[in-house]
């Protein structure tokens, strides 16, 4: 299959390679705030050692689970078979890159969390209704997707409320905080690493993925579990033999001052009134003051599940730019869009490295969002709000949905700060995110749309 096209066709390639690549640093710069926006407004991670982590990580996601979503968006949104020609439709594809590209970039600039899903799917509906009608919204995978949109950011709130909720009862506030920590964050550890494990094999690359039934993969998780646990135990007894005993320790400091902020490096009152931030900010100086030294334990746990957090959203949300633009590959290669073959793995690495790049040059914008407005983040919170997060996400992934990462982030968020109280939780802050991503898949169809008329005119 050695057609690779004419002018036209290597043009397109070129130019949608170019758009691809920037859309996917456009992710790295919004959507990657949302994995690692926790540990850096948890003070877990400084912002250069975050962006380092979620640069590994985000790239081994990308690289090793990005084909299977990829596929979805490539294939399984639009029929091809509905337009003029397979040019029409790279072109179609192309305008959709572009249009997602603007948009994201754009929400980057301001800060917002924006989903880069969200905004693929709003462009390639868009030029496809110019073309075809209303017909890609009868689409079954459609209707499917946006049903997960709703059920995931509900679904990650529910599970970090449920975490966050039996950590604070079990360990935080036990008369013997730090001993519980050292007890309990053993397990959580290991519970992390399973959940790892079993995704890997499920979605990572084929030399990685083992078809267990139902039995085996249960017995092979708590396994893993066990022995994770075991060696996590030994990993904790060893790191922190320094730290006292004294559940009432401050390891955190705590200023309060007029000008709203917690200490020298944090968090910033936004959007919300004075009055509201300085009850957030007085229960949270207070839950770090009651909980000190036992806090300190869930650090390490809350950057291992940021990294999980990061190897799922690597795998999701690669395949915003690298769908589409397999399909435009696909036409130049062999003059056909119907000649579907697997995503290959250099597409993926070369995501990866786009998405690496927007991280390190603009992911702070987003993680300030993520990490320290909507609600004061602790490293317990930050662990149950990412494991949470982490677990929708590479469900998702697994089976090939491509969900917003940035909703279910928030929900994650959000289910830890209700845990607290309604009153710690920035819900006008939401309300305008939630806003956002109303307007995200109008605003991308109708760009996207005005684009692929433009070109097709031209044509």
């Amino acid at each position: 299959a050695e057609y690779m096209g004419g002018g036209e066709s290597m043009f397109l390639v070129w130019a949608a390679a170019v758009v691809a690549f920037a859309m996917l640093w456009a992710i790295g710069a919004n959507d990657v705030g949302n994995a690692l926006g926790t540990s850096v407004g948890s003070k877990a991670l400084s912002l250069r050692t975050a962006v380092i982590v979620a640069g590994v990580f985000e790239f081994m996601g990308s690289a090793l689970m990005g084909d299977s979503v990829s596929n979805t968006l490539a294939n399984e949104i639009v029929d091809s078979e509905q337009f003029e020609s397979d040019y029409v439709f790279c072109v179609g594809m192309f305008s959709a890159l572009l249009s997602a590209m603007i948009w994201l970039g754009v929400s980057t600039y301001f800060g917002m969390p924006m989903s880069s899903t969200h905004s693929i799917l709003g462009a390639i509906i868009g030029f496809a209704t110019v073309e075809v009608g209303s017909s890609p919204l009868r689409s079954p995978k459609l209707w499917q997707i946006a049903a997960s949109w709703v059920i995931s950011p509900l679904l990650g709130a529910l599970i970090s409320f449920v975490i966050y909720f039996a950590i604070k009862r079990v360990i935080l506030t036990h008369p013997d905080a730090v001993q519980r920590s050292k007890s309990f964050t053993a397990y959580l550890m290991g519970l992390v690493i399973a959940t790892d494990l079993m995704f890997l094999t499920s979605a990572g690359p084929q030399t990685l993925r083992i078809a267990f039934s139902p039995g085996v993969g249960f017995g092979v998780f708590f396994g893993v579990f066990a022995v994770s646990s075991l060696l996590s135990r030994v990993f904790f007894e060893y790191c922190h033999q320094s730290v006292p005993r004294d559940s009432t320790s401050e390891t955190i400091q705590i200023k309060n001052t007029s000008n709203s902020s917690l200490d020298e490096e944090g968090f910033q009152a936004t959007d919300c009134e004075e009055g509201e931030m300085e009850s957030r900010q007085t229960q949270y100086a207070t839950s770090l003051r009651g909980y000190g030294a036992a806090e300190e334990y869930f650090r390490p746990l809350m950057i291992i599940s940021a990294c999980t957090v990061a190897i799922g959203h690597g795998g999701n949300d690669v395949s915003n730019a690298i769908g589409p633009f397999h399909v435009i590959w696909q036409y130049y290669q062999t003059g056909s869009v119907d000649d579907r073959t697997g995503i290959p793995l250099a597409l993926t690495v070369a995501g990866g490295v786009g998405i690496v790049l927007g991280l390190a040059m603009w992911g702070y914008k987003v993680m300030d969002t993520i990490g320290q407005k909507i609600t004061p983040i602790t490293f317990s919170k930050g662990y149950a709000a990412q494991y949470a997060g982490a677990v929708s996400i590479l469900t998702a992934t697994v089976g090939g949905f491509p969900i917003s990462t940035t909703s279910v982030l928030v929900g994650c968020v959000m289910g830890v700060g209700m845990v607290d109280g309604a009153r710690q939780v920035d819900f006008k802050l939401i309300g305008k995110i939630i806003l956002g991503w109303i307007v995200t898949l109008p605003v991308a169809g109708v760009i996207s749309a005005a684009t692929f008329s433009f070109l097709v005119s031209v044509m």
